[in-house]
């Protein structure tokens, strides 16, 4: 019978050379104790089929290797200044890391696999294993490396339910983590009470000091600050209010996954100032914004508070009001201005005649007005050329003198529609106008078949819905000048319209600028300049009256406007428009999730 466990091991190596540090000595000295205690068991074919296993246990390089890292272990303990981390904050590294590979990886597929390896979870525990190492935070009670446990006692049952294996721990070991607090710098956490009264971290906030340097998550159980216990919240905002230098966190680790990066985006229909607000829980902490802004949501766990980035400013981060909170605070009506027993939506239709008010298609625009429309979903997408351009203002702005301008510039790419009207046409009117007949005009408005419609005299004016689907069929992008409640029906992927706002300049603009037209005009004795803008052409009765038009239809519509323009003058303002259209097929756009969905 051959020796029972007579064999060579192969060495571990290291690029090809033998790791000539490491003496095998221990490792064949075991090797032989345990081949002694075999020789003195009966020869059976039980001990026989075990000898033959463990020669083949014995013969495998990774159990040398197993036998090498052990030696090593135990070096780094008995000589632990002759082993140097090379850092002690890798944790910090690898959440910068993933921050800056979260952002270039929108556009580089390397970077997004880089990001998914390091996310995975035995990456993660391999960093907190180095952390714990390199930093020498052990647990009191854990037996050091190398030595075996008390012979005395008993070894675990496998068996138990109870068991559990290694690598399955349900509680794991506090460690102590530390950080530089000036006392004036918002740490960036709040924390909860768990159903076992302990002490559980139930936000990081993005940007703040916790979330730069990395070292506490989500889930994370305090135990002590400085080595004092705390127990509540209200304990733990005391002591770090009074601290100063290096503060000491001793917290037991929970082991969630890097959670993946959020790919929700949304446009703010309203501005934000978090210093302003009295609800948020921490100001310091809020995200402040812009309407307009694209903002990507990172987290949506609380109800109230989300955590969002600036997409122009990735580098800003903070809580925004949720949009269930948003609606609540907008919705609310302080009890002295509450009119709801004499008003409908917020006082906007009079209900003082005591009738009963019904829904009518044709009064949606006042029901319009009360939706409250504060994020929108959007997608990031590349150039494309948008199927129409609606120009939206109020009346006397220039739109059609910019919407006839634009299709001169380029008739072969713009084009727009011809209205149909139940009047009896002119002859010199066959090419600007479609003639039908009362009724079938009437039928096809009740079906839905116009955009727009409105009785002139005694007479239908409108544009058909099939009319801009030519023009869009003709391969041009349709401009249109609607009136802005035909938004809500031509906004939507079918269309998929650029819409501007034209707006008018402030009344002090126009009045000052009417002053000096009407003074160089008497001085040169020549023609009027208020040609280039039409408004400066209208009496200051119709001046007023078109600010307060322009300003009323950018309180109730501004969530639909892609782009506003002042029409302070109309050279400028058309060469914006033009640029404009230009860079739809130059840059990308972000547009509503739900035409591409």
């Amino acid at each position: 019978m051959p020796a029972p466990v007579d064999i060579e091991v192969d060495q571990p190596t290291t690029n090809g050379h033998v790791a000539e540090t490491y003496s095998s000595d221990f490792f064949d000295a075991s090797v032989a104790d345990l081949a002694d205690l075999l020789k003195n068991e009966p020869q059976d074919d039980f001990i026989v089929g075990l000898q033959d296993t463990l020669s083949n246990v014995f013969s495998s390089p990774a159990v040398f290797s197993l036998a090498y890292c052990h030696d090593l272990l135990l070096r780094f303990i008995q000589q632990p200044d002759n082993m140097r981390p090379v850092s002690t904050d890798n944790l910090s590294l690898l959440t910068s890391l993933l921050k800056d590979l979260e952002i270039v990886g929108m556009t580089n597929n390397y970077a997004r696999e880089l990001d998914s390896i390091l996310r995975r979870p035995h990456i993660r525990m391999i960093m907190d294993a180095h952390q714990t190492i390199a930093t020498r935070e052990y647990a009191e009670d854990q037996l050091p490396i190398g030595y075996l446990p008390d012979a005395t006692k008993a070894l675990p049952d496998i068996s138990s339910p109870s068991y559990m294996y290694p690598g399955v721990i349900p509680n794991m070991p506090p460690k102590t983590i530390g950080i530089e607090s000036t006392g004036e710098e918002h740490l960036g956490i709040t924390v909860k009470l768990n159903e076992m009264g302990d002490l559980e971290i139930k936000r990081i906030v993005q940007g703040g000091l916790i979330d730069k340097q990395g070292l506490l998550h989500v889930g994370d159980i305090i135990k002590e600050i400085n080595g004092e216990i705390v127990n509540t919240p209200e304990e733990l905002q005391d002591k770090l209010r009074n601290a100063r230098g290096a503060v000491t966190f001793k917290v037991v680790p929970s082991y969630y996954d890097f959670p993946s990066p959020s790919q929700l985006y949304i446009r703010a229909h309203f501005s934000y100032d978090p210093a302003k607000d009295k609800l948020i829980p921490a100001k310091e902490a809020g995200l402040a914004f812009e309407e307009g802004d694209i903002l990507q949501i990172l987290s949506q766990d609380d109800v109230h508070w989300w955590q969002a980035r600036l997409v122009k400013d990735p580098t800003q981060k903070g809580l925004i009001p949720s949009q269930y909170l948003e609606e609540r605070r907008k919705a609310f009506v302080p009890p002295e201005n509450d009119f709801s027993k004499t008003s409908l939506v917020c006082g906007l239709i009079d209900r003082r005649k005591k009738k009963r008010l019904l829904f009518n298609v044709k009064d949606s625009s006042l029901f319009d007005k009360g939706d409250i429309c504060l994020y929108q979903e959007v997608a990031r997408m590349p150039p494309f050329a948008r199927k129409c351009l609606i120009l939206v203002g109020a009346h006397g702005v220039g739109r059609r003198t910019l919407k006839s301008r634009l299709i001169a510039l380029d008739p072969d790419r713009f084009g727009t529609t011809k209205p149909h009207t139940s009047r009896s046409l002119r002859i010199e009117e066959a090419n600007a106008y479609f003639h039908m007949d009362r009724n079938e005009m009437e039928t096809d408005i009740e079906k839905g078949g116009f955009l727009e419609h409105g009785l002139y005299g005694e007479h239908l004016y409108g544009t058909k819905f099939e009319s801009v689907r030519r023009v869009i069929q003709s391969s041009k992008m349709c401009v249109l000048d609607v009136e802005p409640t035909a938004l809500k029906l031509i906004c939507n992927k079918e269309f998929m319209p650029y819409v501007v706002f034209i707006k008018a300049p402030n009344l002090d603009y126009l009045r000052h600028m009417q002053h000096n037209d009407k003074q160089r005009m008497s001085k040169m004795r020549t023609k009027s300049s208020m040609g280039n803008n039409s408004l400066l052409n209208l009496s200051a009765k119709d001046l007023e009256q078109v600010v307060l038009e322009s300003d009323a239809l950018e309180h109730d519509y501004h969530t639909y406007f892609d782009l506003t323009l002042v029409a302070d003058d109309i050279e400028k303002t058309f060469e914006q428009l033009v640029r404009a259209v230009e860079a739809l097929s130059a840059e990308p756009q972000w547009v509503n999730v739900q035409w591409f969905s």
